[in-house]
């Protein structure tokens, strides 16, 4: 197994960009699940038994689940019926039960044939990724069957086709989680986490659009995190924000402390600035002044951390000089707070120490490749755009990491 050092803090990593690459992308190769939808609050299995995650109620025969948690933590339980009966974590600003954190995963071992997840349907946003033995079933996320009724409970039944030992990870946005339901003789327990700890922190690029499937579960973030080898990846980005554009949200800067030293991860890519871009002298100067106090607080309180900061996103492949110095800017800061710099207006890589470590030879978005990548809004790469970024990124990542070998 290929390995790396650590930039700064000598800790190991593995991004093997060969064989995890083709592994990675792949599809699920046994048979192929059989699912279906009923809308119901409880299960159609016969003698169904209930696993509730923590702290959904118990009752009769429930038994208490214990699931692993992926991309988001503080899952709690909402507020009268049904939301008392279903989790959402509360680990994304505003930190709220129905408006935090959309995007997130969980993760089992079962040992049976027949399945049911128990979840609440939201609006044609809910949609989810299964994966069986950390294979993806399907590419981009997939809508549940029906659609059910706005707000309604559901169960969504996956055959196996055997009985077996299987790992289960579903990847889900907007669909509040109920536990599982089995056959009495069936049984679920966690599974053990591995890799690191990745959050993407920055704006809609990393948070998802119209323009993508699957919003945050459908950007290159995630499948970044597959390539290499991290199944805990946290997409901690708000849409519309940046270092002093709060948009809807809150500022990188105003949410650090509680959307990410809280949670303690291993990596941070920081990027953001397309929603700052500017050719004022004091815009510039708060930029610099909000990017380098971001990047202070985490690095104090997240021991070992690593942290990469990202570029301006510049979809055009034609760059203006708002872009361009607001890129600068952000640039010298991650020079003079001695991290990493994805720069994809010039097509660069840059380590702790000013060096190149990896060229593309041109911008990630050309004119001649913008078509291809970015949706019709002009703004937000489409689907093909976030599989590109993610092998950029996952190259750029690579540079840095194998570096020293």
């Amino acid at each position: 197994m290929s390995t790396a050092i650590n930039y700064e803090t000598g800790n190991i990593f593995d991004p093997t960009p060969d064989v995890r690459m083709a592994t990675a992308e792949g599809l699920y190769a046994g048979t192929a699940p059989v699912i279906t939808n009923t809308q119901s609050a409880n299960t159609t299995i016969a003698s169904g038994v209930a696993w509730r995650p923590d702290p959904i109620p118990l009752s009769g025969s429930d038994r208490r689940g214990f699931f692993t948690y992926l991309g988001a933590g503080d899952y709690t339980n909402g507020v009268g019926v049904p939301d008392v009966n279903f989790n959402l974590p509360l680990s994304r600003y505003p930190n709220t039960y129905a408006s935090g954190q959309a995007h997130h995963s969980y993760e089992f071992y079962f040992h049976g044939q027949i399945f049911e997840l128990k979840y609440k349907y939201i609006s044609t946003a809910t949609q989810y990724r299964l994966y069986i033995n950390d294979q993806k079933v399907t590419d981009t996320t997939q809508a549940v069957p029906g659609p059910p009724t706005v707000g309604s409970s559901n169960v969504l039944k996956v055959d196996l086709g055997s009985v077996d030992v299987w790992r289960i990870r579903f990847e889900v946005t907007t669909m509040p989680f109920g536990g599982v339901f089995t056959s009495p003789g069936d049984t679920i327990w966690p599974t053990l986490l591995r890799g690191p700890r990745v959050m993407g922190f920055g704006d809609s690029i990393t948070d998802g659009s119209a323009q993508n499937t699957g919003a945050g579960q459908g950007t290159w973030l995630k499948r970044f995190g597959r390539l290499i080898g991290a199944r805990d990846t946290w997409d901690q980005s708000r849409g519309g924000t940046g270092y002093i554009t709060p948009g809807t949200f809150a500022t990188l800067l105003s949410r650090a402390q509680r959307d990410v030293v809280t949670y303690q991860p291993d990596v941070v890519i920081m990027w953001a600035g397309y929603n700052d871009q500017t050719i004022d002298p004091v815009d510039l100067s708060n930029i610099k002044a909000s990017a380098s106090q971001t990047i202070d607080i985490i690095r104090s309180q997240v021991p070992n951390v690593d942290i990469i900061m990202g570029g301006v996103w510049q979809p055009t492949g034609s760059p203006t000089q708002s872009p361009l110095l607001t890129n600068d800017v952000l640039r010298g800061v991650a020079f003079a707070k001695d991290i990493p710099f994805v720069d994809m207006i010039a097509g660069k890589v840059y380590d702790q120490y000013e060096n190149v470590v990896y060229d593309n030879g041109a911008p990630w978005i050309t004119t001649a490749n913008s078509s291809t990548y970015v949706g019709v809004d002009g703004v937000h790469p489409n689907n093909a755009g976030h599989q590109y970024l993610a092998h950029k990124w996952h190259a750029a990542y690579a540079a840095l990491y194998q570096k020293d070998r």
